[in-house]
């Protein structure tokens, strides 16, 4: 029996104990089913956006108060979004990365089909990626073998997280001429094709819109 750890996603580790027949088995049907595209965001229009350190933001000014995303990448079952606030007014602004909003949907034949997801909490992805280390750790791999596969695949899990953690944009007040900065991740729908982003700030609320389409690959 062996200990193999595989990444289901980028802050959730699958621990699958298997006998080699079923290893075997579990690899071939893996080989049938090619993984799905990954995703990014576009600007819904050209109108409206600035391009800054190679990224195209969508930008939206409203009383004094500019606020730009642009897509940043896909991660597994995550979407990374670089936001930007410039307050350029006299009051300040409160801003809650808790309370920002993805408003994504399709519409096809079957209709119409939407879901509105709250940007993840960085504190609380970094206490769960924590809490699969300590688990996984006491699991006890068999072998030096197994023992470096865990410890590969923690780091993995750990690292992978800990740029748009580090990176992730704060709680803050923004006085006159202040500037915040940071990423903010949502869950993917990988289905959706319409995305709004909702971003309120002190009582009002800014939206974004964007389109999301599979990566092209050559």
């Amino acid at each position: 029996m062996r200990l193999s750890l595989f990444a289901k996603n980028a802050l959730t580790l699958v621990v699958l104990v298997s006998m080699s027949g079923c290893t075997q088995l579990v690899l071939g049907l893996g080989l049938d089913r090619p993984p799905p595209p990954a995703m990014r965001w576009i600007p819904a229009q050209e109108r409206g956006t600035t391009w800054r350190n190679g990224s195209q933001f969508v930008a939206f000014d409203s009383l004094g108060l500019r606020v730009e995303a642009a897509f940043e990448e896909q991660r597994s079952d995550r979407l990374l979004v670089r936001v930007r606030l410039v307050n350029d007014s006299s009051p300040t602004f409160d801003v809650n990365p808790a309370k920002f909003l993805c408003i994504s949907g399709i519409r096809d034949q079957a209709g119409v089909e939407e879901w509105t997801d709250t940007a993840l909490d960085p504190a609380e992805e970094l206490r769960k990626v924590r809490e699969w280390e300590q688990r996984l750790r006491q699991s006890g791999a068999k072998t030096v073998e197994d023992q470096t596969d865990l410890e590969m695949s923690l780091s993995n899990a750990v690292v992978g997280n800990k740029f748009w953690i580090e990176e992730a944009l704060r709680r803050n007040t923004l006085a006159h001429g202040q500037t915040a900065e940071g990423i903010v991740v949502f869950p993917l729908q990988r289905k959706a094709r319409d995305i709004q982003l909702a971003i309120p700030v002190s009582g009002r609320v800014v939206g974004l819109r964007f389109e999301q389409v599979p990566v092209k690959t050559k």
